[in-house]
């Protein structure tokens, strides 16, 4: 998210670069909400917690949806804003598997193969339906404000 505030400072033009960088930091965000708030047990964790996972991504949405300039994206875009989220969980799985604990428990290994990957098709499945509502945002969008 630094990153993020960092690149709309540094490069304040909007460009199809950064409209890319930021619907990649959107989806992962979203994903970030959308996971703790309705996969994981979030009820077991603090209010404050809870309130980040839950104010973070809707603020992040607000921004994008008022702030970023349109039209920037084209559809084929879908597979590069699938890059991060899909290596992040594949990596995610290797670093559970060498230290012998998952990061996340529905990457933990010890539940068997096939369990994660059902979970890393869910999750697939999830990413994909939020990089296509990026994209088609990003493009139906600016036909309403020409």
């Amino acid at each position: 998210m630094f990153i993020a505030l960092f690149i709309s400072i540094a490069f304040p033009k909007p460009t199809r670069a950064k409209a890319i960088f930021r619907g990649v930091t959107l989806v992962a965000i979203l994903i970030t909400g959308i996971v703790f708030n309705f996969v994981w047990d979030s009820y077991r964790y603090g209010f404050h917690v809870n309130i980040t996972h839950l104010v973070i991504p809707l603020g992040f949405l607000l921004d994008w949806l008022v702030f970023d300039k349109r039209g920037f994206m084209k559809w084929h875009d879908i597979a590069i804003l699938l890059i991060y989220p899909f290596a992040y969980g594949v990596l995610s799985v290797l670093a559970g598997s060498l230290r012998g604990f998952a990061i996340y428990g529905f990457f933990d290994l010890s539940a068997g193969v096939g369990a994660v990957l059902i979970q890393l098709i869910f999750l697939l499945v999830l990413i994909t339906v939020v990089c296509t509502f990026v994209v088609s945002f990003d493009k139906i969008f600016v036909k309403f404000i020409k």
